[in-house]
């Protein structure tokens, strides 16, 4: 059987999405598309002879064919991700005060609906120039106060502050594991902004407008208006009292305490990124895995094409 460009690239996003057992809609499915493919098109090759075998539908949820199982877990994850959405909601109205903070985005699989009771919200910051550590202690300083950190015990609706950057280094790229990402793109495309300050989220996915180059129809998600300071006041008092204090301490004491599972594998590459613009502390990055995993199963589907 031989397939046309359209229909492997239908096929790379239901893989991808496969390896996430997270089947997809038809309006998902086009909004990962490469390439321009209407609606009627698309629903002309999902049901052509080449993909027929390869694909299946129930109820409105395309998946591989001989995966049905990933459909009962769809709703239950929908509902789950909805409720700690609303929990990050909650402290990032608290957040938006701290110092030097100036947004903040919700990442991983919550932003994807597809995260089960027990997962962690995995949240994005951004912030100011220059602050990067001194922003980033008194963002943990709260979280550990209040319990709402990951913790071997236990990570469920818990905070994970694992990734910032500041408002001069918003280009991501930097954070790729290789050329061919997936991970990475699929993840960055479904930022989920619910705190932005001047105009951030903007131009957050203007810096980041390659996503474009892998999916044709990519529009950053309008989850819901930007929490605004009412307060600025408070907020630059905060500021100013938090600033007598020098970036180099704050940077030096976090650097102390910083555990050694970070520190062995500091900026060796992409799973642990350190320094004045970049914090990434991901030192199990399933990134990795589901990539590697991707890419198999993509090639596993295009033999099995191949010798229809």
């Amino acid at each position: 059987m031989l397939l046309s460009q359209a229909e492997k690239e239908i096929l790379a996003v239901l893989c991808f999405f496969d390896v996430m057992n997270l089947p997809l809609t038809l309006l998902e499915l086009k909004k990962w598309l490469k390439s321009e493919i209407s609606f009627s098109r698309l629903t002309e090759l999902l049901l052509g002879v080449n993909l027929a075998r390869l694909v299946q539908e129930q109820d409105g949820f395309y998946f591989l064919a001989g995966r049905q199982e990933i459909l009962k877990s769809r709703l239950a994850n929908y509902l789950s991700s909805s409720k700690k959405i609303t929990k990050a909601r909650r402290i990032i109205k608290i957040l938006k005060y701290f110092p030097w903070l100036e947004a903040s985005a919700i990442y991983s699989s919550v932003s994807l609906f597809n995260a089960d009771k027990v997962s962690d919200i995995d949240l994005f910051f951004i912030m100011a120039p220059g602050r990067l550590w001194s922003a980033r202690f008194w963002l943990n300083l709260f979280l550990k106060f209040f319990r709402l950190r990951p913790t071997p015990r236990t990570s469920q609706d818990k905070i994970c502050a694992s990734y910032l950057v500041t408002s001069d280094a918003l280009d991501l790229t930097k954070a790729n594991l290789v050329q061919d990402d997936w991970w990475h793109y699929y993840g960055l495309a479904n930022f989920l902004f619910v705190f932005a300050d001047d105009n951030l989220k903007e131009k957050f996915f203007s810096v980041n407008n390659w996503l474009k180059e892998y999916f044709f129809g990519f529009q950053p998600a309008d989850f819901a208006k930007s929490e605004i300071i009412r307060y600025r006041r408070l907020k630059n008092f905060f500021q100013a009292l938090a600033g007598l204090v020098p970036e180099s301490f704050y940077r030096a004491l976090q650097l102390l305490i910083l555990p050694s599972k970070y520190k062995a594998i500091m900026n060796l590459d992409t799973r642990v990124i350190i320094n004045s613009q970049i914090i990434k502390l991901h030192q199990r990055d399933k990134g990795r895995a589901y990539n590697q995993l991707f890419l198999n199963r993509y090639q596993e589907i295009l033999n099995e094409a191949s010798t229809a």
